[in-house]
């Protein structure tokens, strides 16, 4: 009986000990299936179309050319780290899904001008990344898989992915530079003041 009873606290303990370890790659693991899922529908499309079609680097053919498959690698990965931002901010999860949407919005804005040929407008939502870059996050996770989803039907994932590293990074360090500065102008309010009555 005692050997009985000591397996099936074993048993319950390993259960409770992965319970939280399971629950905790859960959205992750959603995130990065769902991404998947999209990349299969946007390939499948392409390869019941003619085939998958391949990109010229800044769509200059005396570039290399980057073939849409890489997106079964990069879309999840984006979809993976945008279910780990979700666990890790469980009470932001309005305005996350809000970042998502508005970047998949301004991808897709960007590639449908594109293919449409519409110059003027490609190029005023291209260099609208630049102040973007300055004023907004667009480094989170649910900025970079937006605007790299609503781009894939029309350039792949990888091309929009470099952009979307390239302008990250810029938000990133211009950030880190701001809080830097404004952290070295804030007065030190921890510093020890002279005590006002002090007398000689």
């Amino acid at each position: 009986m005692a050997c009985e009873r000591s397996s099936e606290d074993i048993h319950r303990r390993s259960v409770d000990e992965a319970a939280p370890m399971t629950s905790s790659y859960r959205l992750p693991l959603a995130g990065a299936l769902l991404a998947l899922a999209f990349a299969c529908m946007h390939l499948g499309s392409e390869y019941f179309d003619g085939g998958v079609r391949s990109h010229h680097v800044l769509n200059r053919a005396d570039l290399p050319e980057i073939s849409n498959w890489f997106g079964l690698i990069i879309l999840p990965v984006l979809g993976w780290a945008f279910g780990v931002r979700l666990r890790n901010r469980p009470g932001t999860h309005r305005s996350i899904w809000v970042g998502l949407i508005t970047s998949l919005a301004y991808g897709a804005a960007l590639a449908t001008s594109f293919e449409l040929g519409a110059t003027d407008i490609t190029k005023a939502i291209f260099f609208g990344l630049l102040p973007l870059a300055i004023i907004a996050p667009i480094y989170r996770a649910e900025c970079m898989l937006g605007f790299v989803a609503g781009m894939t039907f029309i350039f792949g994932a990888i091309l929009p992915c470099i952009f979307a590293v390239l302008f990250a990074s810029l938000s990133a360090a211009l950030r880190v530079g701001f809080l830097a500065i404004r952290k070295r102008l804030r007065p030190n309010r921890g510093a020890s003041t002279p005590a006002s009555g002090s007398r000689r």
